[in-house]
């Protein structure tokens, strides 16, 4: 009989008590498992006392290695699955798979250059005997040229990582401010062609860091629904969402095509020439839902293209689903889930009694398989010398006119918000909300003017425009609303910068992304904005490379109503269920290794759990062969 690691909780056949996955044994005797003697179970299971065999290497429990031709061969252990099903590429063949010559069950990786980082990062967790040659990786010349260039060494990595990701679809998600513009444009070869595809806010400033960092090539700023065109060798094209044609959207192959069966009609000499594009979709969380003309003409773009670089802070924005769509967008969505039912499985989602999806804490596994197509650095791990965030919540009193719309409300919403952790539907909360804005306006006027005698230049967001105009009209600020210009805001991002603003306020949709604001170290939320990414996005404007500050303040105001009190936990708490998605990681153990076994071992363990039954107690082998008790018949010659 052969012995092998239970990969489900049973009883044990002897003793009864229960066994956990991966810590006890099956047995396989000739042809078939051993029956349990106890019930109708075809496969009998034994804790590690009574096993009626051997445990031995040939079990395959001291085998965990990955070798050259990306083979992992590793006993079952529970805790590690999630982990190595999370290798890039990962599957499983069985002995019977008609491509294993291996003869032993293992699981196949990815062996692309573009996932080697990934493969070892996943390796080493598991604690496996990594062949030397997956160990050797070139750095390339875009990596060097980063070096060379002053950049970090986790920007340099980056660079790397996107430059091996040639002819595929990659998610650069690393925390707002830590230069993901920059590492793409480094890792652009040489006389690339590419196409930026930005909000139309950032396209300046993207023509401003093309030059400063890649030089040899030219940025091409274009203008109007009519101007779109695919970029030239040595030229990085940059566009607004808006821009992009109505052409670039996919459609079905033919009528009875299925839904994913489509194509974008253009000529064919065309498409041939746009698979050597590499084009690069910035803020990329702006296409998660697919029914938009600009998330379908995006996903027409990749379709087209043959490299694709996303690039997001915030990869999934508010619900779960978001990021299906983002993912599916962009081409990676069955590289990371495999399949819709597979990603509705590990994000703990169910079908709603109304219809629609609900949706739990995500599986531990969720953000390791993003990790198959997405590299996400924390601000306080690569740059720990990056100020600390420190928040406050400054409670302002209530206005009577408002007080009795605000316990209708909570009298309505409550239990949804406190129990079921929903927000109320915004649009039966969004005049209110405009108003509770309007009227912190007052308190927030006596705080700038405080900061201003101190000397102490500030940033203003709020999710409403009349605070932020309210503070545009003040002398020595600005406003930056979603009415201006692109132009305008560098303009005036550039003089708040060099000192020459007292302060800025900004809408937190139109200022939130692209900006750099390190100037001021504290910023004041009149409110907030109902996506909990989207007020991270902004606190990061003050937060990021540049700032020499110690520490940065976040100040928000709340309004002293136990409904707006809830509101502003509730996004905390949204944000905890976002970092369960994207940032947790599996540790992986290493040591999960079952004993080897000598014959002799093997001997005074069937003996001592023999005496056992019996009731006796034996010190050692010697000890019972010398007991004066009934002759007990044990197969130590086991095939092993």
């Amino acid at each position: 009989m052969r012995a092998f690691s239970n990969k489900y909780k049973g009883k044990c056949d002897v003793c009864r008590k229960w066994v956990q996955p991966g810590q006890g044994f099956i047995c396989k005797d000739g042809g078939g498992f051993v029956k349990s003697k106890h019930n109708s179970r075809y496969t009998a299971v034994w804790c590690a006392e009574h096993v009626p065999v051997r445990k031995s290497e040939a079990t395959g429990a001291g085998v965990r290695k990955l070798d050259a031709q990306g083979r992992c061969i590793t006993p079952y252990e529970a805790d590690n699955l999630d982990l190595i099903r999370s290798f890039p590429g990962a599957r499983w063949k069985p002995v019977k798979a008609a491509d294993n010559k291996l003869g032993q069950p293992y699981w196949q990786v990815s062996l692309d250059m573009g996932d080697r980082r990934r493969v070892l990062e996943v390796a080493d967790k598991l604690g496996l005997d990594i062949a030397p040659t997956l160990r050797e990786i070139a750095i390339s010349e875009q990596a060097t040229n980063a070096q060379q260039a002053g950049l970090y060494p986790f920007q340099v990595t980056g660079v790397e990582w996107l430059g091996f990701s040639l002819g595929k679809s990659r998610l650069l998600a690393d925390d707002m401010g830590l230069g993901k513009t920059v590492q793409s444009l480094v890792a652009l070869p040489e006389n690339a062609a590419c196409i930026v595809v930005c909000p139309s806010a950032l396209k300046y400033n993207w023509e401003t860091e093309c030059r400063k960092w890649r030089p040899d090539l030219t940025p091409v700023v274009l203008e109007g629904r009519k101007s779109f065109r695919f970029p030239l060798p040595g030229e990085v094209v940059i566009v607004n969402y808006d821009i992009l044609p109505a052409w670039l959207e996919p459609e079905k192959k033919t009528k009875t095509s299925p839904a994913w069966d489509v194509i974008v009609r253009m000529p064919l000499s065309t498409r041939e020439a746009c698979k050597s594009v590499i084009s690069i979709v910035d803020e990329c969380q702006r296409v998660k839902n697919y029914e938009t003309a600009r998330t379908k003409r995006v996903k027409g773009l990749v379709m087209v293209t043959g490299t694709t670089w996303a690039l997001t802070g915030t990869p999934l924005e508010n619900r779960p689903l978001d990021l299906w769509g983002i993912l599916s967008t962009l081409d990676m969505a069955r590289t990371v889930f495999g399949s819709f039912d597979r990603f509705i499985d590990v994000m703990n989602g169910y079908k709603g009694p109304y219809g629609g999806y609900q949706f739990g804490t995500p599986k531990p596994i969720v953000p390791e398989l993003m990790r198959r197509v997405m590299l996400r650095r924390k601000r306080e791990v690569v740059l720990p010398e990056l100020p600390r965030k420190q928040y406050h919540t400054i409670k302002v009193d209530l206005p009577k006119h408002l007080q009795s719309r605000m316990d209708t409300l909570w009298d309505e919403w409550g239990e949804l918000i406190d129990g079921d952790k929903q927000l109320p539907p915004f649009e039966e909360f969004s005049s209110l909300r405009a108003e509770l804005a309007e009227s912190r306006i007052p308190a927030l006027l006596e705080m700038v003017e405080d900061h201003e005698e101190q000397g102490v230049p500030l940033v203003v967001f709020s999710a409403h425009k009349a605070p932020v105009l309210a503070c545009g009209e003040r002398e020595g600020w600005e406003a930056i609303t979603g009415d201006t210009s692109s132009k305008k805001r560098q303009e005036i991002v550039e003089r708040f910068q060099a000192g020459k603003l007292k302060g800025l306020a900004l809408t937190i949709r139109a200022g939130g992304v692209g900006l750099t604001l390190t100037h001021a170290w504290k910023a004041i939320f009149v409110d907030l904005d109902w996506v909990p990414s989207q007020n991270q996005q902004a606190e990061d404007r003050i937060c990021r490379i540049g700032q020499l500050a110690a520490h940065c303040e976040i100040v928000r105001m709340v309004s002293d109503h136990v409904l707006d009190i809830h509101v502003l936990d509730l996004i905390g708490w949204k944000i905890a269920v976002i970092e369960a998605a994207i940032e947790k990681v599996i540790a992986g153990n290493p040591k999960q290794t079952q004993e080897v076994e000598t014959a002799e071992q093997f001997e005074a363990r069937m003996v001592a759990a023999e005496a056992a039954e019996q009731g006796m107690v034996v010190a050692d082998l010697d000890d019972a062969r010398s007991a004066d008790w009934p002759e007990i018949e044990m197969d130590t010659d086991v095939p092993f």
